[in-house]
């Protein structure tokens, strides 16, 4: 299996949100037809085989964490590399040739939870550029996607990746990073409609919801951030980039 050097999780911050810009949620007024850019994601996830079973780990911070007690007796987010795992299922780990397909296997034991139910990469960034990689063949079946995608406020369109939850299913609570006052570049919509996207304030413990008329948005990725359960599928296309000057 794929070497890969394991980072530690990390551990719960219980220090309050920083927000972007002063507030918890930054709204973007874009110019699109809603119903169509879904109808047109969501024909190309049925028709593509390219999603994945999705990691919860950061390849630079490890594995978020929840905030402590708000989940008792769930599994984290990505055990693949895990040194608290029995001994006996990591040394099933070499029966597997990618770390994806261990994944499943721990998931479908019950050992890991997934943070998502699919992930779905439209344009990848393994090499880390501003402008990210070349899109995904997914995008030759998403013409208008790639339409709206290139008329949001961007001076480079570094990731773009589809993150879907099936019904019934939450994000749990986690932070993509430790707290920092310097909020990343990324512009998130759902096309499908609002869901229950909040930030959780551990001082106070309480839920910030984003508001439904926020389809196209953004916040601090590193304030702890989760999704509510819905009863239908729901989904979010992220977008990591560079904003055009004035933003932040």
């Amino acid at each position: 299996m794929t070497d890969i050097k394991y980072d530690p999780v990390r551990v719960h911050d219980p220090s309050a949100n920083k927000g972007i810009k002063g507030q918890n949620f930054l709204k973007f007024d874009i110019d699109c037809d809603l119903e169509r850019l879904d109808d047109e994601i969501c024909m190309a996830m049925a028709k593509d085989d390219s999603a994945k079973v999705p990691s919860g780990r950061h390849p630079t911070y490890g594995t978020p964490v929840s905030p402590t007690g708000m989940y008792p007796g769930r599994p984290g987010m990505d055990q693949v590399f895990s040194p608290e795992l029995d001994k006996a299922i990591q040394d099933k780990r070499d029966e597997f040739d990618h770390p994806e397909r261990f994944r499943k296997y721990l998931m479908y034991r019950g050992f890991q939870n997934a943070p998502w139910s699919l992930i779905v990469n439209v344009k990848p960034n393994i090499s880390r550029r501003p402008e990210g990689d070349p899109y995904s063949d997914i995008i030759n079946i998403m013409p208008y996607t790639k339409q709206v995608l290139e008329s949001l406020p961007m001076k480079h369109l570094g990731r773009v990746v589809i993150l879907g939850s099936n019904a019934d299913t939450i994000v749990p609570c986690h932070r993509d990073e430790p707290p920092s006052n310097h909020a990343k570049n990324h512009i998130n919509f759902t096309p499908g409609g609002a869901r229950p996207i909040y930030l959780y304030d551990c001082p106070t413990e309480t839920k910030h919801y984003l508001p439904k008329d926020h389809i196209f948005h953004a916040y601090n990725i590193s304030d702890y951030h989760g999704v509510d359960a819905m009863p239908r599928f729901s989904y979010t296309v992220r977008v990591d980039g560079t904003y055009e000057d004035g933003i932040l």
